[in-house]
């Protein structure tokens, strides 16, 4: 009996040891990720992308017709991302905004319907091409995919702004304020 309560009590530190180690690796992954978060709104010269910035250079269609939906907007649309579209923007003199999505994130879907789509609605400006970016879900291509490894998108809801040389990248998800006070900015 006495053998018994000692493996009762060794197996019962081991799985206390286990739920600890375990809470700690937990814990201290999530602070990680909150310090990246704060660290990731940052400038990253067009030069350092690599492939990512080889448009081809064709000329810009006058009319503003697009290969992909235009989800909202006007003369700043909110697109649908595909290359076609995502190379005329980048030979263009527009600023580009990337919205990654991800179609089963549920922050992603109410930023989307109460942000995003209403701010390019909104804006009346014509200096913005605003496009969803497929994020880590089963529509996204090899091109979506090599775009936020270049950009270092970790999470869906990463919004990167490209102005010429400039490149600034927002984990952070915004409500429709924060959205018309960028495009405003820019």
């Amino acid at each position: 009996m006495n053998e018994n309560k000692k493996f009762n009590l060794a197996l019962l530190l081991m799985f206390v040891l286990v739920l600890t180690l375990g809470a700690y690796l937990f814990l201290s992954n999530k602070e990680s990720s909150e310090s990246e978060t704060v660290d990731m709104s940052q400038e990253i010269p067009m030069s350092e992308l690599g492939s990512v910035y080889d448009p081809v250079i064709d000329e810009v269609d006058s009319e503003n017709e697009y290969q992909g939906r235009v989800l909202a907007g006007g003369d700043s649309p909110f697109i649908e991302f595909n290359k076609e579209d995502y190379d005329h923007a980048l030979a263009s003199d527009k600023i580009i905004f990337l919205y990654f999505y991800a179609k089963w994130c549920p922050s992603c879907k109410a930023e989307n319907r109460d942000a995003t789509i209403p701010a390019f609605d909104e804006y009346s400006g014509e200096n913005i091409i605003g496009f969803r970016v497929n994020y880590n879900d089963r529509d996204t291509d090899d091109f979506e995919e090599s775009l936020a490894e270049n950009f270092g998108v970790l999470y869906q809801h990463t919004k990167v702004v490209i102005q010429g040389e400039n490149i600034e990248i927002y984990p952070n998800t915004w409500p429709k304020e924060e959205y018309i006070n960028k495009f405003i900015s820019l």
